[in-house]
């Protein structure tokens, strides 16, 4: 019995949490006409404003007041195409 408890606490005090990585946040400007070229449509439809700003949100970005200015962390910011991004810079 007293063998099974030791190996429990083995168990339990080897297994600790996972350390969570800090994503870093940046506030990005966007350039909406050139992003808007480069999603694909569906069918023969062209991409909207509101599906452009949809793929946005889907890849992690947040809208801000200003209607070409988002919110990201380092990985979704890193996904974005350089040919759209217009100014980036780190929030504290």
């Amino acid at each position: 019995m007293l063998g099974s408890l030791a190996r429990f606490l083995s168990i339990v005090f080897r297994q600790r949490p996972p350390k969570l990585k800090v994503d870093r946040r940046f506030k990005v400007t966007i350039d909406m006409e050139k992003l808007r070229g480069r999603i694909p449509a569906k069918g023969d439809s062209s991409v909207s404003l509101g599906d452009v700003q949809n793929w946005l949100m889907k890849m992690g970005f947040s809208p801000t007041a200003k209607p070409d200015v988002w919110k990201a962390g380092e990985t979704a910011a890193g996904r974005l195409p350089k040919a759209a991004l217009i100014k980036s810079e780190r929030l504290a």
